[in-house]
C-alpha cells in the first residue's frame, strides 16, 4: 500500500464521503477535519451546492479548501471520451474533470463514481481505505479505525465482505 503524499497531492472530496465522515464525527469516533490541514484539498461549485443542499456546510470547512473551476469544454471532452460520463450528476462530473486536470485523488464512498474513476484512470479511494492509508502514514490510529469498523458494521454502511477485508488489512499495519 503506497503512502499518501500529504504535501503535494490534491484531494477532491465528494458529498457522500463528507456525509460518512460527518456520521463518524457525530458518533464521537473520528473527526476527519482534524487532519485536513495536512492536505491540499478542494471541491467544485457543483459539490458545494450539494454540500449546502445536504446541510453539510456546518461540518465541511469549505473556507479552508480550494475551489476548483471546471469548464464546459472539460466536461464535453470527457463526455466524448466516455459515454457513461454524462450519466453522472454534475457534482460527480466536475470532480472527475478537476481530478483529470489536476491529477488529483478523489475521495468518494459512491461506488458508481469510484468505478467510473477506475475506467478513466483517476485515482479514487473509499473512506475505509483512505483511513488505512492514514494509519500507515501515522495520521490516524488503529483503535479509531476499529471503532469505525464496528460503527459501519452496526449501521450496515459497507458490505460485510469489505469490512472483513479491511479488518484483515488493519492487522498487518504496524
Amino acid at each position: 500500500m503506497k503512502t499518501l503524499p500529504c504535501d503535494c497531492m490534491l484531494l477532491l472530496i465528494d458529498t457522500c464521503f463528507w456525509n460518512h465522515c460527518n456520521e463518524l464525527s457525530g458518533a464521537n469516533i473520528w473527526d476527519f477535519r482534524s487532519i485536513l490541514s495536512k492536505f491540499r484539498w478542494g471541491y467544485t461549485s457543483a459539490v458545494l451546492d450539494e454540500i449546502k443542499h445536504y446541510k453539510l456546510d456546518r461540518y465541511v470547512p469549505v473556507d479552508q479548501a480550494l475551489l476548483m473551476p471546471v469548464t464546459q469544454a472539460e466536461l464535453l471532452g470527457l463526455q466524448k471520451r466516455d459515454a457513461l460520463f454524462s450519466s453522472f450528476d454534475l457534482a460527480d462530473q466536475t470532480l472527475i474533470a478537476a481530478a483529470v486536470r489536476e491529477q488529483a485523488l478523489i475521495l468518494t464512498d459512491d461506488t458508481p463514481l469510484q468505478l467510473e474513476c477506475m475506467g478513466l484512470n483517476v485515482p479514487a479511494l473509499k473512506l475505509p481505505v483512505f483511513m488505512l492509508r492514514l494509519i500507515k502514514d501515522g495520521l490516524a490510529e488503529k483503535p479509531v479505525f476499529s471503532r469505525s469498523l464496528r460503527f459501519w458494521e452496526e449501521n450496515g454502511r459497507y458490505r460485510k465482505v469489505d469490512l472483513k477485508r479491511w479488518k484483515k488489512e488493519l492487522q498487518f499495519l504496524q
